[in-house]
């Protein structure tokens, strides 16, 4: 009896793996060569990755608010907490600005210069944004 029972179990063993196979295996009937480099061309595919950071849209209007609003503040008549909110918008311009960078992959040091050095280096990363068709400014309205 038990030599029954272990022919019934491997015979359902088979069967299983035989219907497994039927429906996990690609077709049987397509050449190995075929179906190796299917899968070879799958497995080299660039992976789709999702974009870093925002839309360009969308840093594209931030630059051209923030230029608005610090554009507002050149002006020389005296505001109080002007200097505050000239800091915190530079500060918010030259991150936006580090975000254009990276979604056109421009490289920048914003964050590693101070002073002097720090100017010149927006000045240049503004300049590689322009030359790289990256609209910074608004278009003047007539009559503004």
């Amino acid at each position: 009896m038990s030599v029954l029972i272990v022919g019934s179990a491997l015979w359902i063993a088979i069967t299983a793996a035989l219907i497994y196979a039927a429906v996990r295996v690609p077709d049987a009937r397509t050449p190995l060569g075929e179906r190796l480099s299917a899968a070879m061309s799958r497995r080299r595919r660039a992976p789709t990755s999702a974009p870093l950071g925002p839309p360009i849209e969308e840093i594209a209007a931030n630059l051209r608010r923030l230029q608005a609003w610090l554009d507002r503040y050149d002006d020389p008549t005296p505001l109080p907490g002007k200097a505050t909110k000239v800091a915190a918008t530079l500060l918010a311009y030259d991150r936006v600005l580090a975000d254009a960078c990276l979604a056109l992959e421009i490289r920048e040091s914003l964050g590693e210069t101070d002073g002097f050095e720090h100017e010149a280096e927006r000045l240049r990363v503004q300049a590689a944004l322009l030359d790289a068709g990256f609209v910074l400014a608004a278009p003047h309205r007539a009559g503004s």
